[in-house]
């Protein structure tokens, strides 16, 4: 079992067991301002948002190396892992950016696209974060909006369906600039 915490600036830190207090802690530079970190479902590849660099790093957790640094990001604010299609979700939420989640195909077996974006899901104001339900058939996406302009906040959540790759709702007003979802 592995222990990950992130700092915001510029670097990742893993420790081999529960205690933070331990000498076993290790930096692994990633790109500029990791934001988010996701765990492959085999748990042998870490995947990092960095959305200061627009950029996700792929680290190798048996040797604690960034294998891959996957460009063409916008903010990356969140990565989340669908099981079932194993595919990994990465919200773009650059205020006045692209307002997309991309789609990065994390199946070794689909060696052309392995760690690359296949898709891009629209229609979103700021996604800031997703959750996805345990089929892997719909995920539910949290719209930061613009916080210069309360009149413009997101304060909304979006259901999607992800085999259609589209939204499915109208946005449903939740509260100012959800950033975190989990379904039970």
């Amino acid at each position: 079992k592995k222990f990950i915490l992130i700092f915001l600036w510029s670097y990742l830190v893993e420790c081999s067991d529960f205690s933070l207090f331990t000498s076993t802690a290790q930096t692994i530079p990633v790109g500029v301002t990791p934001q988010a970190v996701a765990v492959s479902p085999d748990g042998n590849f870490l995947y990092v948002a960095n959305s200061g660099g627009n950029t996700v790093s792929v680290i190798k957790v048996s040797s604690n190396t960034v294998i891959k640094t996957i460009t063409g990001f916008a903010q990356p604010t969140s990565i989340t892992i669908n099981h079932v299609k194993m595919v990994a979700y990465v919200t773009n939420a650059l205020y006045g950016g692209p307002n997309t989640i991309s789609i990065i195909d994390i199946n070794q077996a689909h060696r052309a696209n392995y760690n690359t974006i296949v898709g891009t899901i629209t229609g979103f104001n700021a996604p800031s974060a997703m959750a996805i339900t345990s089929d892997g058939l719909f995920g539910y996406v949290c719209n930061l909006g613009n916080p210069a302009n309360l009149l413009q906040a997101g304060l909304t959540i979006q259901r999607v369906n992800l085999t259609e790759k589209m939204v499915v709702s109208a946005p449903v007003l939740v509260g100012l600039y959800p950033n975190a979802l989990v379904i039970s």
